[in-house]
């Protein structure tokens, strides 16, 4: 999941860097990564917060 966003967001950036000036580029990148990353920290903690809730099973 990490991998797919970080990717996306790279992958992003770069079109960005082609289409947008410098200046705007400046101010959106930062607000671009709290997009990508916020989303992902957030589903990575819920997630594991429904493993915690998951009982393991024990091998007999």
């Amino acid at each position: 999941m990490w991998g797919c966003a970080l990717l996306a967001e790279a992958g992003l950036r770069v079109v960005l860097a082609l289409f947008v000036p410098p200046g705007v580029l400046m101010v959106v990148s930062p607000l671009l990564a709290a997009a990508v990353l916020g989303p992902v920290a957030l589903w990575t903690a819920r997630r594991r917060a429904a493993l915690r809730r998951t009982p393991v099973p024990v091998p007999a």
